[in-house]
């Protein structure tokens, strides 16, 4: 939508014929407006048809002598400076990270709690507190 209001503007300008200020906010605010607008729904399009389907569905992990899951969530493995996407599920002494398939490297982390000895927690992107390092020892 904002391809369509930037040119509108400036038809004026490439007919050579002057604009006030007062037409050129109202362009901007426009453009800002199609843009927001747009931003919004691509948002919940992406949402609804590409991430509803395909990063929701957490993978097949083999739970036979894990016992109970307590939590089942989306996360990233962070390994230097690459972050594989995919599925960290917590059950009664176990940790487990299944990277999802869209993955170039495919990893699957199964780290046994009594071996973590220490964890950090971070922010992500300096807003919220929701990164741990942990250190197993």
């Amino acid at each position: 939508m904002t391809v369509f209001f930037m040119p509108r503007s400036l038809i004026p300008v490439i007919k050579g014929q002057e604009q006030t200020s007062v037409e050129i906010i109202k362009s901007l605010i426009m453009a800002f407006i199609a843009g927001v607008v747009t931003g919004i729904l691509f948002g919940w399009i992406a949402d609804k048809f590409f991430v509803g389907s395909m990063f929701t569905k957490p993978p097949k992990i083999d739970l036979d002598e894990a016992g109970n899951i307590h939590v089942q969530a989306a996360a990233n493995y962070c390994d230097g400076s690459e972050a594989l996407g995919g599925f960290l599920c917590l059950p009664d002494k176990w940790l487990i990270f299944k990277s999802l398939d869209l993955n170039n490297r495919r990893q699957e982390l199964l780290i046994h709690l009594r071996d973590i000895t220490h964890l950090n927690r971070y922010k992500n992107l300096y807003i919220l507190k929701n990164r741990i390092q942990m250190q197993i020892g």
